[in-house]
């Protein structure tokens, strides 16, 4: 069984941004309104909010790269989460 994915950036398919919430609100309950304020600095440079979706357009992961305050040359990649559903699959 093949199974083909996509990596997407989030700020050019906002129409994911409240799967993406509810996805990050499983795991690491938080306010709506911060978590939309986090996606909405998704740009085509840092920071940048990748998604994972499948060949049916639905959401199967997340992750959000930034970089490090102190060192311009380094980045840092949080909230990373996949589906439940997906896991080690």
């Amino acid at each position: 069984m093949s199974s083909n994915v996509r990596l997407l950036t989030l700020h050019e398919h906002q129409h994911f941004q409240n799967a993406v919430i509810d996805l990050l609100n499983d795991e690491w309950p938080q306010s709506k309104t911060i978590r939309m304020r986090r996606l909405e600095r998704s740009c085509n440079e840092l920071p940048l909010s990748y998604i994972l979706v499948n060949n049916d357009d639905q959401l199967i992961g997340y992750c959000y790269i930034d970089r490090l305050l102190d060192d311009e040359q380094s980045v840092i990649i949080e909230s990373v989460c996949v589906q439940r559903m997906s896991r080690g699959t």
